[in-house]
């Protein structure tokens, strides 16, 4: 190997175990090391004396250094997009930059801030629970906030069980010291977890959450409201939902207690900042899911464990953390509700046929523990009496019932616990004679309102004959009056002309004329002699 590859190698190995400082914005933490100047000029004589080393190398060793960088700052990918974007050369003089700036926080650090994380890992598994132990858990929580990733990498999955071990022994005991420990592993564990490796890895083992959930304890609300804001935030990450869910049921099966009693409890106490970190669980944990039955079975198994006796006094609290958690809370609530009238529409739509959806039903119910109680329903509906004015009565109190049961707007499922509990159909009753009466009201006024309009338009008909018919009467008596008129004119003027026709003769005197002789050609007999006697043979 050549003294450059050698230099090389060392170079990047020097860079492999870098360290951040404990404060990377502030300028004022540089102010007293002696490899930091407080000019331009001074940071530019620290890219410099790294720069030849870093010029040496490829620009595939180059970008791969970079994001080593990158990573050990744990920036996420959004930060990370722009610096990419960044020049070869700049990128260089960023790497030089940060390796001056990291080997001179090393220099200057403390005896206890410069021990490794195997240092830490011997000392813990050596010491038994005591001061000494919970100033070394208490110094590793900040190295693991302080340092990069790539120190949290070699503390690693040893480190991780090391640390849990002493968590599970800190719960045999009460102790002042044991709670102390175990606040401080609750911390270290927050900041081993506070980027994606850490996560990854506590994700990762099997009983790490779980070993977590068991300081959710309103007892200790210090430690809970640590514990509760990281299974909050692990709610939220790929896969996490499903174990933070196992880890409190896990618990609460151990403890053989309701599973989400312990978030209640929280809600119980003086501690504002507590209050504020369950109701934050209790909204991760209820709206993560895609799953509109899950998301309300979740948030219906909270109310029934005691959130719906919380939610007022809650309201009175005055804070403004508190109340955004709230608002979150009622504001998804109300959007599942929505969703679920949206899909009862749609089975109204879809699903319109009785047998159709007797089918499906019967289906749903078949071959499990509901199927008794569904023939039990149907039978019940068999002896609702045969009568043609109750029946449907009957029908509407039964489908308020059911409807107000299934799609409940404070999101609460009946306590299922009890055998037997009350409904008071006396309201829905009410309602119903209220509704069938308006029913019966608008049914009478349609009636009426029907008669009303076949009389107006009857009323029409026989005004528009009328007005026809007049139109027409008096367009005959004017051309009646017309024609007397120029009657009357023509008398005036001389009488009636010629031409106009001769009036008759008048009759012969003494009776009727002769009638004219009949056909063929016979004369009349003659007329009679005067003195009325017969005429002669």
């Amino acid at each position: 190997m050549s003294s450059k590859d050698k230099n090389k190698t060392t170079f990047l190995d020097r860079f492999s175990s870098i360290r951040m400082p404990g404060q990377p914005k502030k300028s004022s933490s540089f102010r007293d090391r002696k490899s930091v100047h407080h000019d331009n000029g001074g940071f530019r004589e620290e890219q410099d004396s790294m720069m030849p080393q870093v010029s040496s190398l490829t620009n595939r060793e180059v970008e791969a250094m970079f994001e080593k960088m990158l990573e050990d700052m744990n920036l996420s990918e959004d930060k990370k997009a722009p610096l990419r974007e960044k020049s070869l050369e700049m990128k260089k003089e960023m790497v030089a930059g940060y390796i001056n700036r990291t080997a001179a926080v090393s220099r200057n650090t403390s005896k206890s801030d410069s021990m490794k994380p195997q240092d830490y890992i011997h000392e813990m598994k050596q010491l038994s629970v005591g001061e000494r132990l919970y100033s070394t858990v208490s110094s590793l929580r900040v190295s693991l906030t302080s340092n990069p990733v790539s120190w949290v990498q070699n503390f690693g999955d040893e480190g991780l069980n090391t640390l849990l071990h002493i968590l599970e022994e800190c719960y045999q005991s009460d102790g002042r010291t044991e709670k102390k420990i175990q606040h401080e592993c609750v911390r270290s564990l927050k900041a081993f977890m506070n980027n994606k490796y850490g996560l990854r890895q506590m994700l990762e083992k099997e009983d790490g959450l779980t070993i977590l959930a068991r300081s959710v304890d309103a007892d200790n609300p210090a430690i809970m409201t640590d514990a509760i804001k990281i299974l909050a935030a692990v709610c939220l990450v790929p896969n996490g939902h499903d174990k933070v869910l196992d880890a409190i049921t896990v618990n609460a099966e151990v403890a053989d207690r309701e599973r989400l009693l312990p978030i209640i409890e929280g809600l119980n106490t003086d501690n504002a900042s507590l209050k504020v970190a369950c109701v934050q669980f209790i909204n991760a944990l209820t709206s993560t899911p895609d799953d509109l039955d899950f998301r309300l079975h979740l948030r219906n198994e909270f109310m029934r464990a005691g959130l719906i006796h919380q939610i007022s006094e809650l309201h009175k609290t005055a804070n403004e953390e508190l109340y955004i958690q709230l608002r979150v809370f009622e504001e998804q609530k109300e959007e599942d509700f929505e969703e679920l009238s949206h899909r009862y529409n749609d089975i109204r739509i879809e699903l319109d046929d009785v047998r159709e959806v007797f089918e499906l039903v019967k289906n749903t119910v078949s071959d499990n523990s509901a199927e008794p109680y569904f023939l039990s329903i149907l039978q019940h509906l068999v002896l609702i009496r045969d009568d043609a004015w109750a029946r449907p009565q009957y029908f509407k109190l039964i489908e308020e019932c059911v409807a107000q049961i299934v799609l409940h707007k404070s999101g609460v499922d009946p306590d299922f616990r009890t055998k037997r509990f009350q409904v008071d159909v006396e309201p829905l009753i009410e309602g119903l004679v209220d509704k069938a009466k308006v029913e019966e009201a608008e049914f009478k006024t349609e009636e009426l309102q029907k008669q009303l309009e076949h009389e107006l338009t009857a009323r029409q008909e026989s005004e528009a004959k009328m007005a026809l018919n007049t139109a027409t009467y008096e367009g005959k008596i004017k051309e009646y009056e017309t024609k007397v008129a120029e009657l009357e004119n023509r008398i005036k003027v001389g009488g009636i002309p010629a031409g106009t026709g001769v009036p008759p003769p008048p009759p012969p005197p003494g009776g009727i004329p002769p009638p004219p002789p009949p056909p063929g050609g016979i004369p009349p007999p003659p007329p009679p002699p005067p003195g009325g006697g017969p005429p002669p043979p």
